[in-house]
């Protein structure tokens, strides 16, 4: 058995011990992203204990850019891992880096600045049917009540 310069382990070519590292956090990834899916599928009563999410979109970028590296890694480093497949891995890895990015300047980058935005510029958020907080945070109503 061949030592395997990417992870530094024996076996049979190289291929067991480059993909279990990658294959197993993908899996701890994804047991996370579906314990979520399970959560969120209960409805809003669960709604309260589901903050976490971006944390899992943080999660599943950095498990993205891992098998970047690793997979540009094992380009120069001497591996009998196809070069074809770590090709297709980089590129595979990018587009999920593009997406997931974008969901997450999308999701939670912008819409704290959007918000931000209106707060400074004095637009009025609602709070209660009804009623509006203006940035002191005080309540006003939004009909006016004839007398």
């Amino acid at each position: 058995m061949p030592l395997c310069p990417c992870c530094g382990g024996l076996a049979p070519n190289g291929f067991l011990l480059d993909t279990a590292p990658a294959a197993i956090m993908n899996a701890f990834i994804h047991i996370i992203m579906y314990f979520y899916y399970g959560m969120a599928a209960f409805g809003p009563s669960l709604q309260k204990y589901l903050w976490w999410k971006r944390y899992l979109t943080q999660m599943q970028l950095i498990q993205f850019c891992i098998a970047l590296g690793t997979a540009t890694y094992s380009l120069y480093s001497g591996c009998d891992f196809p070069r074809w497949m770590s090709w297709a891995l980089i590129l595979y890895m990018i587009s999920f880096l593009v997406l997931f990015g974008n969901f997450y300047i999308q999701a939670y980058l912008t819409k704290k600045k959007k918000k931000n935005d209106e707060l400074r510029n004095g637009k009025m958020k609602t709070s209660v049917k009804g009623t509006s907080r203006d940035n002191n945070g005080e309540l006003r109503s939004r009909n006016k009540i004839s007398s």
